[in-house]
Formats: C-alpha cells, sequence, structure tokens
C-alpha cells in the first residue's frame, strides 16, 4: 500500500494528512499529533482506563478517540474480544506508520532549529601531519554513538 503524507500546522496542533489509496476512490485521512500517543498507550496498556490514566484523560474521552480514529479509517483498529484491548494487524500497522510520520514530520523543524542555533549541517575534519588521524578516532566513535541520524559517520 502507498501512502503519501502531508504535515498541516495550525492552532489546534500538527495533523498528519494521510492519502492512501482505498479501492476504486482515494481517502484522506487525518491523524493528530495526539493520536500515535494513544494507539501506544492503548498498546502497552491493554486497557483503555489505564491508557487514559497514562495519557491524563477522562476514560470516556480516549474511549471516544479510539472509536473516532476507526470511524475515520473505516477500520478494526482493536480486538475487543478478549479481557485485554489488543491491537488488530490494522492497528498495528497504524501505530508503526504513525510512528514515522511523527519522526519524519519533526525532523525538518529539529534541523531548521538546529541550523537557526549556529549548528553546521556538516562537520568536515580536516588534518594534517601534526595531528594523527587515528588520535581522532575515539571522538568520531563516541559521536557515532549517539545514534542520533543528524550525526553520521561517513
Amino acid at each position: 500500500m502507498i501512502a503519501i503524507f502531508i504535515a498541516a500546522y495550525g492552532t489546534q496542533g500538527t495533523h498528519i494528512l494521510l492519502w492512501i489509496p482505498y479501492g476504486p476512490s482515494r481517502i484522506l485521512h487525518m491523524l493528530s499529533t495526539e493520536d500515535p500517543a494513544l494507539l501506544e498507550a492503548i498498546r502497552e496498556t491493554g486497557n483503555l482506563s489505564r491508557a487514559a490514566a497514562h495519557l491524563g484523560k477522562a476514560p470516556s474521552t480516549v474511549s471516544y478517540a479510539a472509536w473516532q480514529l476507526e470511524e475515520r479509517f473505516d477500520a478494526l483498529l482493536f480486538d475487543r474480544r478478549r479481557y485485554r484491548l489488543q491491537l488488530t494487524p490494522a492497528g498495528e500497522r497504524l501505530v508503526n506508520e504513525a510512528a514515522r510520520l511523527m519522526q519524519d514530520v519533526s525532523r525538518p523543524t529539529q534541523r531548521v532549529q538546529q541550523v537557526a542555533y549556529g549548528w553546521e549541517s556538516r562537520l568536515w575534519i580536516v588534518t594534517d601531519e601534526l595531528l594523527e588521524f587515528e588520535t581522532l578516532i575515539p571522538v568520531i566513535d563516541e559521536l557515532d554513538a549517539l545514534n542520533n541520524p543528524a550525526y553520521r559517520c561517513a
């Protein structure tokens, strides 16, 4: 399945618009920045009441938000047949895609802020014969160990 995402910024926070080919027509879905946290809380706790407590919201609010998500995507996202609420395969897919999209949306903002605060987009390390390159390898390894995609050692 191919999904194209667009971020929309408004007074109510960031929303991610998903354009997903669906049957003969195309449907536009919308995720708020709170939806991935809701899905993750339900996955972790397995219970709407505990998910609500985890998010600091009323259980009725979380229940209604979960229902709205299923309505928006016209898909069963939660398996309610067992005592413990579980995500369906469609719900798991939505959680994973939403998390990836949230990272993709936040990355440009993070990079713009870094540049605005004086960060360079690239770090060039140049040495001459006075400093042996091998002495820099531990420093480069530490930078690489930060595991931040903004710092990639090539």
